[in-house]
């Protein structure tokens, strides 16, 4: 394993809050769950009154966004986007795109030189 200056216990909400922060800090952490999922109080239904509202168009868009803002342009390393987002294309192919950050940093380092 690296090294990582944080460990995450659990995939929950806070633990993803934890680790968003963490990411927009440029912080190296790891996060661990007991769990196959991720936010496991909402998917087995724990809260029976706590609803996610978002919808799976609105989600892809901002997660979209959201990929473009951290990564930026990517195709001029040889790295293309899906055109749909990670929840649509996970419905239609049964697929999920999975982009490692260190990755990207090094392939964007060994670029520049």
């Amino acid at each position: 394993m690296e090294n990582v200056a944080v460990l995450i216990v659990g995939a929950g909400p806070a633990g993803l809050t934890t680790a968003a922060c963490l990411t927009h800090l440029s912080i190296l952490y790891v996060i661990v769950e007991r769990e196959d999922c991720s936010v496991s109080l909402w998917s087995n239904h724990a809260y029976d009154r706590l609803k996610l509202y978002l919808t799976k168009e609105l989600l892809d868009n901002l997660l979209v966004m959201e990929e473009k803002f951290i990564f930026g342009d990517l195709s001029r390393h040889g790295i293309t986007m899906s055109k749909m987002g990670p929840m649509i294309l996970k419905s239609k192919t049964g697929r999920s795109s999975v982009i490692d950050v260190g990755t990207v940093g090094l392939i964007k380092k060994a670029s520049s030189k």
